[in-house]
């Protein structure tokens, strides 16, 4: 009967969830007399459930990507990770890293609630943790090395499957010599993903950088502090540029877009250059079809309060097209100019320049190496002063860092 029912905790006029009485944990009640009797809003019901990569290595986080329609808790959900059969971790974690003991067994992950229940099994067993960048090139700074206040810089192109094993010209022309095995962006996700954790850099601009890789990627380095900004090139959907930073290394106080390409007359040419420009057609022509574009971040220093700006882009690719990444370059410090950053700005990314000096041996030569014609009536002069590469003004840092202290 009515009046032997004693409603607690509810505001009677209104008419949401929110109206219900709440126990310290969190959860919702109504009071029957002395009984209080939990609200379930809507069951949580998992409906789907997916992985950050589906080739699974020793030492490479793996995460579980799952999908919930209802009302969650804390703990309405388990997420089980099993090796074999053998449970390995059972709780509300998404994320698991494969141990020693898990190479050749096969890994399950699954997500269960009260009422139902996913899993997904890998297909492929756990393989043996695979050599990374910091074992093939030993002469980068690692991250044990390198003094608190640095800046700890990286710069990778991935590759895009387009231009791998997502297309034949990619397996059958460009990498022919690349086992399948390898060239496959599962296998090459993973070994990405390690050698960014490894490198432990507060920020790390990646070119190539496809939708679906960029929110994979994002979705893992996420638990390890970073927030991330991707950008596809310009006029296509295919691939792009992208910026992982650590969210409590900076404060990202302006982040924009800057083309790289296209109208010449749009681009922000200073007024002689562009001028210049003009009057060349074919030049005129091809910036019409270039694609390139530049991430333009300017960030705060938590640790030394110091502001800089950060950049990542991939230029022109042809190998003939060495005027035009000498005239993206232009624009690049022309705009760094005009923020006002043009001396406290780092230019990373796939910057596909000529291979002159690839050879050189920096702290071995001194003076003056010789003058590079980068176009007709253009040259620039690359030499080593006290040990430091200079390509013209450019000052060419080794390793992975940048002495903040100095800035």
């Amino acid at each position: 009967a009515k009046e032997d029912v004693k409603m607690e905790g509810v505001d009677e006029a209104a008419l949401n969830g929110d109206a219900w009485g709440k126990r310290p944990s969190g959860d919702s009640w109504v009071g029957i007399g002395d009984a209080r009797l939990p609200i379930i809003y809507e069951p949580p019901v998992v409906t789907s459930l997916d992985v950050s990569s589906e080739l699974p290595f020793e030492g490479i986080p793996l995460k579980a990507d799952v999908a919930v329609l209802g009302h969650i808790t804390d703990d309405s959900m388990t997420v089980t990770w099993s090796a074999s059969g053998t449970v390995r971790q059972s709780s509300g974690c998404l994320h698991y890293t494969p141990t020693p003991e898990d190479v050749g067994e096969t890994i399950t992950v699954t997500a269960s609630t009260h009422t139902s229940s996913k899993s997904f099994v890998f297909t492929t067993p756990c393989r043996a943790l695979p050599p990374g960048l910091l074992e093939k090139y030993s002469t980068w700074a690692r991250p044990e090395h390198h003094h608190p206040s640095n800046l700890r810089v990286g710069s990778y192109n991935i590759l895009a499957d387009i231009f791998a094993a997502g297309s034949s010209w990619g397996r059958d022309v460009l990498y022919p010599y690349v086992p399948a095995d390898v060239l496959d962006q599962k296998y090459r996700f993973q070994v990405i993903l390690k050698d960014i954790l490894e490198m432990d850099c507060d920020i790390v601009s990646l070119q190539e950088v496809g939708n679906t890789v960029y929110k994979k990627l994002l979705a893992v380095l996420s638990d390890f502090g970073y927030d991330g900004w991707h950008q596809v090139k310009l006029g296509t959907g295919a691939e792009g540029c992208a910026v992982f930073w650590k969210q409590s290394r900076f404060d990202v106080l302006h982040k924009e877009m800057v083309p790289l390409g296209g109208d010449v007359k749009d681009l922000g040419f200073e007024p002689s250059i562009e001028e210049g420009v003009l009057q060349h057609e074919p030049t005129v022509e091809v910036f019409k079809t270039v694609v390139s574009m530049m991430q333009w971040m300017e960030l705060k220093d938590v640790k030394t309060g110091k502001v800089f700006a950060f950049c990542n882009t991939h230029l022109y690719y042809r190998p003939w097209g060495n005027m035009i990444r000498a005239l993206q370059v232009h624009l690049i410090y022309t705009f760094a100019a005009k923020k006002g950053f043009s001396d406290a700005f780092i230019l990373t990314g796939d910057l596909n320049t000529v291979t002159h000096t690839r050879h050189l041996k920096p702290k071995e030569i001194e003076g003056s190496i010789g003058k590079y014609e980068v176009t007709e009536g253009w040259e620039v002069e690359v030499k080593v002063v006290e040990g430091v590469l200079w390509v013209g003004e450019v000052q060419v840092k080794e390793g992975l860092e940048y002495d903040m202290r100095d800035r």
